[in-house]
C-alpha cells in the first residue's frame, strides 16, 4: 500500500486498531451512548472485543503490513462483522 511505502516506520496494524479502539469507541461518553440504540451499542461492544482479539493475533503473528493483517482469520471476522454492522447503522441513521 502507498501509505506503508511512504511511511515505513508506521505500525499499520496498530494504527488500524487504535483508529477504532482509541479514536472512535467511547462507551463511557454520554454523546456516544446517546448516538446509538441499545442493540447498536451491544454490537459496537462486540466489535470492540473482536478488534482486541485480532490485535492480539497480529502481535502473536508479528504482522507489520495490511497484507499480513488480511491473512489473519480474526481480522477477516472483524471485517465481516463490521461490514454487516455498517449496513445496519446506515439503515438506522
Amino acid at each position: 500500500m502507498k501509505y506503508e511505502r511512504d511511511v515505513p516506520a508506521a505500525d499499520v496494524p496498530a494504527e488500524l486498531v487504535c483508529g477504532f479502539v482509541d479514536d472512535l469507541y467511547h462507551p463511557k461518553s454520554k454523546v456516544f451512548l446517546n448516538a446509538f440504540t441499545e442493540h447498536e451499542l451491544k454490537s459496537l461492544a462486540e466489535l470492540y472485543g473482536m478488534v482486541c482479539i485480532a490485535s492480539n493475533a497480529f502481535s502473536k503473528m508479528g504482522c507489520r503490513s495490511v497484507a499480513e493483517v488480511q491473512k489473519v482469520a480474526e481480522w477477516r471476522s472483524v471485517m465481516a462483522f463490521a461490514k454487516d454492522l455498517a449496513v445496519e447503522l446506515k439503515g438506522n441513521g
